[in-house]
């Protein structure tokens, strides 16, 4: 049970606008006895069409695919999501050929065509708004959905989750809102580190108790104890990543990411985001925190490739996407350098409040000291026990290499004392990097 981090995982942007790197490969909802996740089976077909009413629309978000699967005749296809209820508008094959889309009892998506080899689909699909929303509702119980099917666990393990629910004082008549809040919190403040020898082989327990591991494990850990509070979960994986839905009291899936990130995830095609983990948060909505490979990966699939494009479905450069479970790593790219202003930094803030001024900083390249110009920065708040905090959304540096981010501190942000940093995310021919810590805020 290794809960360290991983060599340097890729990930590929399909979906436009971007979901980095919170794209659903792999839900899956049901728990056996001996700890592993499975799909709960099925499959019901997903009809194309036709686009949403006025009405309807105000309510969905709206993403462009153009993808390139390598198709076995009548036989179904994994197909990436953007959420459990995603909607197929528009597609298009080339060559053309029918296709037909399915989902699982899991919302797992797949697509079946009529010739074998390679396809490229193009793909206009929406979202349910609400699913990159938080799912808070202080008025029910943790325990309001207690009787669905993805809340259910084995004997064996339901007792287990019961003891680490009453070490984090955690009870199913608890507001929704409330328990939810310190489930999130705790599961999102594991520690990055190597696994102790007393902690292989009793794998929930001891990850539960323990705080200690990457996203798989806090996914996983997180999903059996909201389980045993009656909450009902699925733990999602793709290549790179995993997290975490819950069923809100509305009947409305919603994602959790636990955070738990490498500073090296190599993403290719689309917008990168941050190369570093967010605040634990139900509230990642379209860019969130990248992690390690999952424990659970299930068979099947195959290299995915976006191709350029122009036209309703977007542009994006080309990018591969390995296998499931499989990962590889680039050449070395030339490192870069990034400064954060000290002019710039108040010594203390109150929670919740926006900064006087916004963050500034330049990116250069470490060789030439050159400023690099559309390079991606995020600021964020660091603290011995917790995960780094985002301090506002990324930005890009300008002609002069220069960026500037209006920064506001989270409202959930425990007291005491930070430093500050800027973090790079990876450029094409270059590293990530981040800056010297800065001086200490309140």
């Amino acid at each position: 049970m290794a809960t360290d981090q991983s060599d340097s995982p890729r990930y590929g942007v399909i979906f436009e606008p971007s979901i980095a790197p919170l794209r659903r490969d792999t839900a899956f909802g049901v728990v056996l006895a001996d700890e592993r996740l499975i799909l709960s089976g099925g499959e019901v077909a997903v009809p194309v069409g036709p686009p949403p009413t006025a009405t309807e629309e105000r309510g969905r978000a709206r993403f462009r695919a153009r993808l390139t699967l390598r198709f076995q005749r009548h036989r179904p296809q994994p197909l990436p999501s953007v959420s459990p209820d995603m909607r197929v508008l528009i597609a298009e094959a080339d060559p053309p050929t029918r296709l037909r889309f399915t989902r699982d009892g899991d919302d797992n998506f797949s697509v079946y065509a009529d010739h074998t080899g390679l396809i490229t689909l193009r793909l206009l699909v929406d979202a349910d708004r609400a699913y990159f929303e938080p799912p808070l509702a202080g008025n029910v119980a943790l325990s309001i959905n207690a009787a669905h099917p993805a809340a259910q666990l084995p004997p064996e393990i339901a007792v287990a989750a019961v003891e680490v629910l009453d070490a984090l004082e955690v009870r199913p008549d608890d507001p929704f809102d409330r328990g939810l809040a310190r489930l999130t919190a705790w599961f999102g403040a594991f520690e990055v580190a190597p696994s102790s020898e007393a902690e292989v082989g009793a794998r929930y327990r001891a990850l539960a108790l323990n705080q200690r591991g990457v996203c798989r494990h806090r996914a996983f850990a997180f999903a059996l104890t909201a389980r045993a509070a009656g909450v009902p979960t699925r733990v999602v994986y793709n290549e790179v990543h995993a997290f975490v839905e819950v069923l809100a009291p509305d009947h409305r899936w919603r994602r959790v990411d636990l955070g738990g990130a490498p500073l090296n995830l190599e993403i290719h095609g689309g917008e990168a985001p941050s190369p570093a983990s967010p605040t634990a948060s139900p509230t990642t909505s379209p860019t969130a925190s990248p992690t390690a490979s999952p424990t659970a990966s299930p068979t099947g699939g195959g290299a995915v490739t976006l191709q350029p494009e122009s036209g309703p479905f977007g542009a994006a450069a080309e990018v591969e996407i390995p296998a499931r479970g499989h990962r590889t790593s680039g050449e070395r790219a030339r490192a870069v350098v990034v400064t954060l202003d000290l002019p710039s930094l108040a010594t203390s803030a109150l929670r919740g409040a926006a900064l006087d001024a916004p963050l500034t900083g330049v990116v250069r390249d470490a060789d030439s000291q050159i400023p690099l110009e559309g390079v991606r920065v995020q600021v964020f708040l660091m603290a011995p026990e917790l995960p780094p905090l985002p301090l506002g959304a990324s930005s890009s540096t300008n002609a002069q290499g220069r960026y500037h981010i209006m920064a506001k501190i989270p409202a959930s942000t425990p007291l005491g004392r930070y430093q500050i940093i800027a973090v790079t995310a990876p450029q094409p021919g270059h590293d990530a990097a981040r800056s010297d810590a800065r001086p200490d805020v309140d």
